[in-house]
């Protein structure tokens, strides 16, 4: 979390310190990670510089936890659902661990274990799109079961004690 924290952390400084300096271009760049479209602008002689540390840590937590890149920690943890503990980085350890610490209204909010619901719903931004079945969802309910994550910070292991469970970290890996 700490590469993380201090890449955002470093971009969030250049645009800070070029906050008043109205005479500074501003640098931005885009990208598409995590599913998302991310926008940086910085200031400053660094800018660059800060704007590529920061894409460099998206690219690292999105080789991590983004259940839909092959081989990524958390697709290789959900591949193995029900089965054996898979060694992760530590980083993945720390997001589940984050959300298992914050008070129950988040707990409430964030569920690591939403995979399965999520591709019941299968969004799309197409005309032809339509919810799913609710016996659907309600099945797709029963593998959201953040109790069954069974975590080894020694070992930096994670492992899904339920056949059809996966996690859907984009959400913490995003925040």
């Amino acid at each position: 979390m700490k590469r993380f924290w201090t890449a955002i952390g470093l971009s969030l400084s250049l645009f800070v310190g070029g906050c008043g300096a109205e005479t500074q271009t501003p640098v931005k760049d885009t990208r598409l990670l995590l599913d998302t479209a991310i926008e940086i602008t910085a200031y400053g002689k660094d800018a660059k510089k800060g704007i590529a540390a920061a894409f460099d840590e998206y690219e690292r937590i999105q080789k991590i936890a983004d259940r839909f890149q092959p081989g990524s920690d958390i697709s290789r943890v959900n591949a193995a659902a029900g089965g054996a503990p898979v060694k992760v980085d530590p980083l993945l350890i720390d997001m589940v661990a984050d959300v298992e610490a914050q008070p129950q209204p988040v707990r409430a909010l964030v569920k690591m274990t939403i995979g399965p619901v999520a591709d019941v719903w299968q969004i799309k931004d197409t005309a032809d799109w339509r919810p799913p079945a609710e016996t659907a969802v309600q099945a797709a309910l029963a593998f959201m079961d953040e109790e069954a994550i069974e975590v080894d910070r020694q070992a930096s292991t994670l492992r899904l004690a339920k056949t059809g469970m996966s996690l859907g970290g984009g959400a913490v890996a995003k925040g």
